[in-house]
């Protein structure tokens, strides 16, 4: 054994070993066994290596053997047809042939191929999405034949974890894959360490604590990552970014979706393929891209139901019919929505049966049937509410189990003590024998003791895990608090400074208007008497106020930057620079300014904020360049992940690089105002802007040889045009 993957089964992630088989498993453990004749052994051996295409020679075997009494080839027979029909996934078929043979291992008291049997039989429930059975069958395993080996007690723990989880039964699932993890840790399997964590960061991802599912989701990841297991590398990604997408933090989803969807298609991974088309299509109904989403639900639907994966389809029907409701259209919404609940009550999956009784209960009233979406409101409460009190009296069946389990122990060891005292009057010289014997049973009983202390042990822990997470969630609701006013104060500080710079802006230009004024009347009235220094002194007087008018102004903008409405539109980033260009025609028209712009794309944004910030960097390229020199603006955009980056070039005066920071700070300017006009605001504002949609700015250049500024914008733009913006050509130019 190599390793191991997760495999798909029933709507399951369960690990299987990864090996290179030139005898099929399943025909290595028969042989391994039993003794069988060589007829029998070459049989199997030849059947078992072809099996699906051999079920019905492998059944004309078995008819001869029914007549005879070789029960163990008899029951071999009938696994070997289970297995056959499980490569089919014909697992009803399975089960019939597993059942058969468990009958004739009960009858032959065959204590050890029941334990393998029951396990088969209650795996083979879950592929069939029977959970109840499932448990029944598994429980029984434990109760009746108390078995001691840690890879079948692995195995068992987890496949009733896996069925309680279906149930949405969490406190009994987690109560299981914790003493398969325990299991695993005697073994020292990591790979089946690996797909405990995962097992239990999927407990709690159904029991909605996403922050401690992503926790063991990333054990598990860093597990699997280590032994290159892929398919349990695929499988974390995509539970971890079905968690973020339920946190609402879609940005760290659609990271992980991602990855886990390119790794399924490299894999080929069908059942993978169909779990990350879902979430991705989640996460794209969460940016309200509702086309896009329906598209990756249909496809992970069909996915799905090729893979006869019932319950992993109930979610993709019930987002389905959630992206139908947001696009008003009521009866396809409730199609679909039906067809989930219809399945979620075949599998008894009260999880999912609660997610769609919300979804039904939002269905009704957004087309305002308020009184059946209180029904089904009223039902998920209910729900939840049997979920709890059926968790209780499974406890106290646990308690029940527990006890018989004892007597069985009491019963045996009563019996061993009689069977001693038969084995003492009749066979003195076996002493020796009875002493190993007693000693072995002690070894047994200490052993059990030293498990159940290491279980107190365990339980303590975890309740002081359980104190310090109330006692930070205590902390983190107090800090809530805090940051909540915190923020009040600063919208309540917010709005006094934005009305502060409105009035001191308008109260300042007032004393700048007499003073203005006043100077143009002394130089119209009094320029033949002044002498030629106290006219220059009239113009200097002049030109202050007029660059105290124009700061004003820029402060004003700045100021409002960070209250401007949204109103997202969507625009076309050409003609958005057509518009500027209208603004700036008369400063382009004085420099005989030539631009050059690429292929921009359509993006939704707020129109005035955009045009404001291309307007500032496209002045700033006209107005830092020399005098003697034509102006030439370069503007292009390119896809950067999430982000859209755009640059606008130009071949002006250039800046060292010392200044390339400080030039974005308000009121900074690195030449004098009688070289180059301006406030020192217009870049700040440009910063300002782009940082209100998530994005940064930077500049590269070089002295006395041009710059190019950088910026980015998270905003959504049309998918048609990404294409187009990869293939960047020349298209217009303007001068």
């Amino acid at each position: 054994m190599n390793g191991h993957s997760f495999v798909k089964i029933g709507g399951w992630f369960l690990f299987l070993p990864e090996t290179t088989i030139r005898i099929p498993p399943r025909t290595k453990n028969l042989m391994s066994s039993f003794r069988f004749t060589p007829i029998i052994s070459a049989i199997i051996i030849f059947f078992g290596t072809t099996l699906s295409a051999n079920i019905d020679s492998l059944n004309r075997v078995l008819s001869a053997h029914l007549k005879g009494k070789d029960f163990q080839s008899q029951i071999e027979l009938y696994k070997a047809i289970g297995e056959a029909h499980l490569t089919k996934r014909n697992n009803d078929l399975a089960m019939s042939s597993f059942e058969n043979a468990l009958r004739i291992a009960e009858g032959q008291n065959l204590k050890k191929i029941q334990e393998d049997l029951l396990l088969k039989i209650g795996q083979t429930h879950n592929r069939l999405q029977d959970y109840p059975n499932a448990i029944k069958a598994l429980k029984k395993l434990i109760l009746e034949c108390i078995p001691t080996n840690s890879l079948l007690l692995s195995n068992t723990y987890s496949a009733i974890s896996q069925a309680y989880q279906r149930l949405g039964n969490h406190e009994l699932a987690y109560d299981y894959e914790l003493q398969a993890l325990h299991q695993n840790e005697i073994l020292n399997d990591s790979s089946k360490i690996a797909h405990s964590l995962y097992q239990i960061g999927s407990i709690f991802f159904f029991h909605r604590n996403l922050e401690v599912a992503i926790d063991y989701y990333k054990q598990s990841l860093e597990v699997c990552e280590s032994l290159k297991l892929k398919r349990g590398i695929f499988n974390c990604l995509a539970a971890i970014g079905g968690a973020y997408s339920r946190m609402e933090d879609t940005k760290n989803s659609i990271q992980y979706n991602l990855q886990s969807y390119e790794l399924a298609k490299e894999m080929n991974y069908q059942t993978g393929l169909a779990y990350s088309t879902h979430n991705l299509g989640v996460n794209y109904m969460a940016k309200g891209a509702l086309k896009i989403a329906h598209d990756y639900f249909f496809q992970s639907l069909e996915l799905k139901n090729s893979n006869q994966d019932k319950w992993g389809s109930v979610a993709t029907l019930r987002n389905i019919g959630d992206t139908y409701r947001l696009q008003n259209k009521q009866e396809e919404s409730f199609k679909y929505l039906t067809e989930a609940l219809e399945i979620s009550k075949e599998l008894n999956s009260k999880d999912r049966r609660y997610e769609v009784y919300i979804s039904m209960a939002d269905h009704y009233r957004a087309f305002g049937d308020f009184e059946q979406s209180n029904t089904f409101l009223y039902k998920s409460l209910s729900l939840k509410d049997t979920l709890n009190n059926e968790a209780t009296l499974e406890k106290m069946s646990n308690a029940k189990v527990r006890f018989e389990i004892k007597e069985k122990e009491t019963a045996l060891m009563k019996k061993d003590k009689e069977i001693e005292s038969v084995y003492k009057k009749v066979f003195t010289g076996s002493f020796l024998t009875l002493i190993v014997l007693l000693w072995l049973i002690f070894t047994r009983y200490r052993a059990q003791k030293a498990y159940n202390l290491v279980l107190e042990i365990k339980n303590q822990q975890i309740q002081a895990k359980n104190k310090e997470l109330a006692l930070a969630n205590e902390l983190q609701l107090e800090n809530n608090i805090q940051i909540q006013e915190q923020n009040r104060k600063l919208e309540i500080s917010n709005g006094q400074l934005q009305r502060f710079a409105f009035i001191a802006s308008h109260d300042l230009k007032e004393p700048l208007r007499s003073i203005g004024s006043y100077s143009n009347l002394l130089k119209r009235q009094y320029q033949q008497q002044l002498d030629a220094t106290a006219n220059d002194f009239l113009d200097y007087i002049a030109s202050g106020v007029t660059r105290m008018y124009q700061l004003l102004n820029d402060v004003l903008e700045y100021s409002k930057i960070n209250t401007t409405e949204e109103n997202l539109t969507w625009i076309d980033s050409t003609k958005l620079i057509q518009g500027v260009q209208d603004s700036l025609k008369k400063q382009i028209e004085e420099r005989s300014a030539i631009i050059q712009i690429g292929r921009l794309p359509k993006i939704k944004i707020n129109e005035i904020i955009a045009h404001q910030l291309f307007q500032n960097l496209i002045s700033n390229a006209i107005k830092f360049t020399h005098k003697n020199s034509v102006p030439f603006i370069k503007i292009s955009c390119e896809p950067k992940g999430e982000y859209l980056q755009f640059s606008v070039s130009d071949n002006g005066i250039g800046l060292d690089k010392a200044y390339e920071n400080k030039i974005f700070e308000i009121f900074q300017r690195l030449h004098g105002k009688h070289e180059f006009e301006g406030t020192g605001v217009g870049l700040a504002i440009c910063k300002k802007i782009v940082e209100q949609y998530n994005g940064e700015i930077w500049v590269e250049s070089t002295l006395n040889n041009g710059s190019t500024f950088f910026f980015t914008l998270a905003v959504e733009f049309e998918q048609s045009s990404k294409q187009d913006i990869n293939n960047s050509n020349i298209i217009l130019l303007y001068h």
